[in-house]
């Protein structure tokens, strides 16, 4: 079933399982540390400074798995070929990705 995503511009719009979803974008609070968090992983894993480089790192990238349309804060995936995820590499990515919320979590309440 085809979803229309006539969303505003101001939410970030993902389809699972056919429904579609309509997410609040970052609070300014919450992009320093999406910012900073950003630029850690880029020059760790895009760059190599401080890690092994050889990975595309980008902010709010969509992302098709099958009929799902997602929308992670921060997406990663090896430089091997065009950009696309492997089914372990998205386990990976969403392992990484709850960590940071937690992280950021910790963060907003600390402030």
């Amino acid at each position: 079933m085809a979803v229309s995503l006539n969303a505003p511009e101001h939410k970030v719009a993902e389809i699972l399982d056919g429904e579609l979803f309509l997410s609040p974008m970052l609070a300014p609070r919450d992009c320093v540390v999406h910012s900073r968090l950003l630029g850690t992983l880029g020059r760790a894993l895009d760059d190599g400074n401080g890690g092994g480089g050889g990975w595309w790192i980008l902010p709010k990238p969509e992302v098709h798995l099958g009929e799902d349309v997602v929308v992670p804060d921060i997406g990663g995936w090896r430089r091997e070929g065009e950009p696309f995820f492997e089914a372990h590499e998205v386990e990976e990515i969403q392992r990484a990705l709850e960590a940071l919320d937690r992280a950021n979590d910790r963060l907003a309440t600390a402030v």
